[in-house]
């Protein structure tokens, strides 16, 4: 049986609760752990809510794997552990297998945005400190021009009472029919937590854990793609349903709240970005020195606008 490519998910190597990941969560920068970096949560929408906006497919005898620890896209298996063919040539991976699970994904990312996520204030106030703060003048003095990577949950894989296979060492081919000398995803799920079984010389699969209950295992993310416009004084601040108006450069010396300077407003207005975009974007998560600057750089402004705001009458 082909495997269904998704390109756009990122599989995790421990399930995450569902109260914690709901379509249309914001993550700043790191999704590979979106319940500690930076994020806004939003609340799980009802069954009728979700019949709405999203698409849901029930799944059975459903297995997930990704080739690597830290690209995104997986390979989606279902109907059927024992024709599951595992080709998997890189130094590690994971498969996550279920007899029961379901596929979530919204069905118009941008009308949601729009109508559900840009009007809760408590999304409106993290969008404007994280873009606020990347707009700062630290960032000008240091010659950093970037636009911070704000990432929207819009799929999830969930499901029940998964088994988790870790993947070690290198060129692992188990064959996809019943019997034979390879093991198949089925004989796989058997063997005890915590342990492993050689399938060739210098290769291992491990058995790294099961977990009870519901989790997502997947998630799919779509990033915003933002633009800046320019309030000059005097104009209608009036705003699209897709944009927010910025905090003033509260952190730069000398820009004081009601000085000339502070007085020229931007909003940024966000969108969904185009596929070809996506992809480019949804680059390894192992950073480099300059990122690790730029990340660091831009968590301590927005503690600073914290702050700030936190001490306002």
């Amino acid at each position: 049986m082909s495997p269904k490519e998704e390109k756009s998910f990122f599989l995790y190597q421990t399930g995450k609760d569902v109260d914690a990941l709901c379509l249309g969560n914001l993550i700043l920068g790191d999704y590979a752990n979106p319940t500690t970096a930076r994020h806004y949560k939003h609340r799980l929408l009802t069954n009728i809510e979700l019949e709405e906006h999203a698409s849901v497919s029930e799944l059975t005898e459903c297995s997930v794997r990704r080739g690597s620890s830290y690209n995104p896209g997986i390979s989606v298996f279902t109907s059927g552990f024992g024709r599951v063919s595992l080709d998997i040539d890189c130094g590690d991976g994971i498969v996550v297998s279920a007899a029961k699970g379901k596929r979530v994904v919204l069905k118009r990312p941008d009308s949601f945005l729009n109508s559900e996520i840009l009007k809760v204030s408590e999304a409106q106030n993290e969008l404007r400190k994280w873009v606020s703060a990347s707009r700062s003048n630290l960032f000008l003095k240091l010659k950093v021009f970037r636009t911070p990577k704000i990432w929207m949950l819009t799929g999830m894989y969930i499901f029940e009472d998964a088994t988790v296979l870790h993947i070690k060492k290198q060129s692992i081919e188990s064959s996809v029919a019943g019997g034979g000398l390879h093991n198949t995803v089925l004989d796989l799920m058997s063997i005890p937590v915590g342990a492993s079984i050689c399938v060739g010389r210098n290769e291992y699969l491990e058995s790294r854990a099961s977990f009870s209950g519901s989790h997502v295992w997947a998630a799919q993310y779509r990033l915003l793609e933002i633009k800046y416009l320019r309030v000059e004084p005097g104009q209608d601040f009036a705003e699209l349903p897709s944009s927010i108006l910025l905090y003033p450069n509260l952190t730069s010396q000398g820009d004081l709240r009601g000085s000339p300077v502070a007085s020229t407003a931007y909003k940024a207005q966000f969108n969904i970005a185009e596929g070809e975009v996506l992809s480019s974007e949804m680059e390894r998560l192992d950073l480099q020195d300059e990122d690790k600057k730029y990340i660091s750089c831009l968590e301590d402004e927005i503690e600073l606008i914290e702050e700030m705001l936190e001490d306002e009458p």
